[in-house]
Order: C-alpha cells, then structure tokens, then sequence
C-alpha cells in the first residue's frame, strides 16, 4: 500500500539498527480515503530513538490533524509536535 510510509529495519538490508531518526518534519499531507491504519512512531531503544518530528498541516479525510492521539508509541520517542 503506497499510503502507508514505514521506516524500520528489514534484515535483508543492514543487520545493525543505525543511530535513531531526528529532525524530520512531515508537511503540507494531504489524505483522503477509506481503511487508514493507526500511524506508528517508536524507536529502537535508548540510544536509538526518534525525535524531533514535526507534523505540520497534515489534512486526514477533510480535518486538520491536532494531535497524536490514537498514535502507536514506545518509551523511545521524544518531542513529536503537530502544528
């Protein structure tokens, strides 16, 4: 499915977890449609988290995105923002 954007650790590619995702700001989304999956932010573990993602005017069936509620998570993300 082209609408769901993933990014995660595929064996097939690196066998190492890299350093974390930081500074990463998703803007100006636009989606319309039916079947939507819960979005999913969570990173590797301590040293290896995500940070700093900013959601800015994403737009989900007609209503602007407020918050990450209904977001799937982990202890491993800090400062998610959605303006």
């Amino acid at each position: 499915d082209r609408r769901q954007r993933q990014m995660c650790i595929r064996d097939r590619y690196d066998k190492q977890p890299g350093r974390g995702i930081e500074d990463v700001t998703f803007r100006n989304i636009t989606y319309n449609g039916l079947g939507e999956n819960p979005s999913l932010i969570k990173g590797f573990d301590k040293e290896r988290g995500v940070k700093n993602v900013t959601f800015d005017n994403v737009i989900i069936n007609g209503v602007k995105m407020k918050d990450t509620d209904g977001f799937i998570t982990n202890e491993h993300i800090k400062n998610i923002k959605v303006r």
